[in-house]
């Protein structure tokens, strides 16, 4: 399973509320256990796991929304957002959207159909 793919399980994963599975590793062992306690519902793990996958990048909240946005890219500078019922599912999910973006850039740039870009 390709980065890609497994960022995309992960991500309907979590907005299903299910099991992780093979998903995991995604993120390495100690962003991981940031994820999983975001899931959970701690906000602290998400906003650590924002600053550790996302460096620079910023949050806000909104009426029945969070997202995360790239600042560098400014006013052009998509928003990234995860609707949940907790802050921290939704800042996971936010987070999890902003990273399978940013891998099919890459995918793209580089033109790799055949490396899990599909």
């Amino acid at each position: 399973m390709t980065r890609l793919e497994a960022l995309r399980a992960l991500h309907a994963a979590v907005k299903d509320g299910g099991e992780w599975g093979g998903c995991s590793g995604v993120f390495g062992r100690r962003n991981t256990a940031r994820a999983r306690d975001a899931y959970h519902g701690s906000v602290d793990a998400a906003l650590a796991l924002i600053a550790a996958t996302l460096p620079g990048w910023t949050w806000r909240r909104t009426a029945g929304n969070i997202y995360v946005t790239d600042p560098k890219r400014g006013s052009r500078s998509k928003k990234w957002s995860g609707p949940g019922l907790h802050p921290a599912t939704a800042l996971l999910l936010a987070i999890i959207a902003a990273l399978i973006a940013e891998e099919e850039a890459k995918c793209r740039r580089k033109n790799w159909p055949s490396a899990g870009c599909a």
